[in-house]
């Protein structure tokens, strides 16, 4: 509006009739606030559980790492920053850290189990293991928003600029998970020649080990109300 004010008459007067900024100002903030909830959440319960914040810095960091991505994607095919692309971007936010924290999880379920092994061995053994199943469970969640793509008129507009942010975010986050995450475990620990687990903080021992009776109890229940379920018949 300024610009524009410059290159007209003064005789001329604008006045503002409406101000779409507002609405794209209140999605960013959503994106962001959802962003910020998502990555402190997790951090704390791979930091709680797994004991290494290195893993935790990376696993936080994948979030932002991948919304940029699908922004640069934005960028390539045309396509701008407006209210359904962020509400997209708000909608895949949840899910944009369970490829990384399925890698570092079992990165470290083998490392414990078999010590003796390599580090490098550990964590291409460990990558190669869930592969397949995220790649498949990242397009799973991609079909879902495939329809939107056949839409016409109006509803294409709208609908197709939110499936291709959620599409964009999953496929950066899973190609994250295959890149960047793989090599947590050589910087976290150092290269420990014949394998051996990090050194835990003590006061993150004696968190895991409060809440794992109240855990232990909470999924306890979860069995019997759904074994409870399954005698009665709900689900038939």
């Amino acid at each position: 509006m300024p610009q524009i004010a410059t290159t007209v008459p003064p005789e001329l007067k604008m006045t503002p009739l409406a101000d779409q900024s507002i609405f794209v100002r209140g999605a960013i903030s959503g994106v962001v606030r959802e962003t910020l909830i998502a990555a402190c959440l997790t951090a704390f319960m791979i930091l709680t559980f797994l004991g290494s914040w290195r893993s935790t810095v990376i696993i936080a960091t994948s979030i932002p790492l991948a919304i940029l991505t699908s922004i640069i994607a934005f960028s390539a095919i045309g396509e701008t920053i407006n209210i359904m692309t962020l509400g997209g971007l708000a909608l895949a936010v949840g899910i944009l850290v369970d490829d990384a924290t399925v890698e570092v999880e079992n990165i470290n379920r083998n490392r414990e189990a078999e010590p003796e092994k390599e580090m490098d061995e550990v964590v291409l053994d460990s990558a190669s293991q869930i592969a397949t199943p995220a790649f498949v469970s990242t397009l799973a969640i991609c079909i879902v928003f495939a329809p939107m793509f056949l839409l016409s008129g109006v509803a294409r507009y709208l609908f197709v600029p939110l499936a291709e942010a959620v599409v964009f975010a999953m496929l950066a986050s899973y190609f994250l998970s295959r890149t960047i995450v793989r090599r947590w475990p050589s910087t976290s620990c150092g290269e420990k020649k014949g394998g051996g687990t990090c050194r835990q903080p003590q006061s993150l021992v004696r968190l895991r080990n409060v809440l794992k009776g109240p855990l232990k109890a909470f999924v306890g229940a979860i069995a019997a109300c759904w074994r409870f379920l399954s005698i009665t018949g709900v689900f038939s």
